[in-house]
């Protein structure tokens, strides 16, 4: 290997990092404004919906920015099917944890997701895992007992094995995204998420959706603009 191409890797490796590092500060943003808004009524299914809904225009504004509509176009449809379901059961169950759990405790957990996932490389992609991260791995369990404290009861167990069942389903998520970026535009990938995510929660609506939806988003609004705004000041 010569010293561009080692070059090169070593700045997907950083950049990797670093997309790594601000998923997990915007999904911890997420989680602390999906908390808020399950004390004000709103449940999983709920949440999955208005999810998908406010993500679909990002992610149009995104592909009109940077590339065009026809990049949108699936090469594998069942794959996106696939990913789709897997992606809605995994944050259905990551929203359930939130509102079954303290916050702290819920991310804490969700943060398994890069163990199970390193696990996921080896059984699945047969991908080469070292000493180091599976030092890394039972590292990683051990604080997930100290955090479940199970001798404690300190958590409610039902909890406890929801946050962990939607962190291996994250892992299972990203297991699958590396098979099928092989094929599929990145873009192509979310937007397909996302509309996954609006016929799923769309369909859970009449079922789940509550009375005082409207009222809950706009308490939640006025909350979240009062804590900025606090904070600001």
């Amino acid at each position: 290997m010569d010293r561009g191409t080692a070059d090169r890797d070593h700045e997907l490796v950083v950049s990797g990092i670093l997309c790594r590092i601000g998923s997990g500060l915007s999904f911890s943003i997420m989680g602390a404004m999906l908390k808020l808004a399950s004390t004000h009524g709103f449940n999983a299914p709920e949440l999955v919906f208005y999810r998908s809904v406010f993500s679909l225009p990002v992610v149009l504004f995104w592909v009109l920015k940077r590339e065009n509509l026809r990049i949108l176009r699936p090469n594998r449809p069942m794959a996106h099917v696939w990913r789709g379901l897997m992606g809605i059961v995994s944050m259905g169950l990551t929203f359930q944890a939130l509102i079954l759990l303290p916050l702290a405790e819920a991310t804490a957990i969700n943060f398994t997701a890069p163990i199970f996932a390193t696990i996921l490389s080896f059984l699945v992609l047969r991908e080469e895992v070292g000493i180091h991260r599976w030092s890394a791995v039972i590292l990683g369990f051990i604080g997930v007992l100290v955090v479940a404290q199970p001798t404690g009861a300190s958590l409610p167990l039902l909890g406890i094995a929801v946050a962990l069942g939607a962190a291996f389903g994250q892992a299972s998520v990203t297991t699958t995204l590396r098979h099928l970026q092989r094929s599929e535009h990145i873009s192509t990938i979310v937007f397909w998420f996302a509309v996954s995510g609006i016929v799923a929660g769309g369909l859970a609506m009449p079922f789940f959706a509550s009375g005082t939806t409207l009222q809950a988003m706009s308490s939640s609004s006025r909350a979240v603009w009062r804590a900025v705004s606090a904070n600001c000041s």
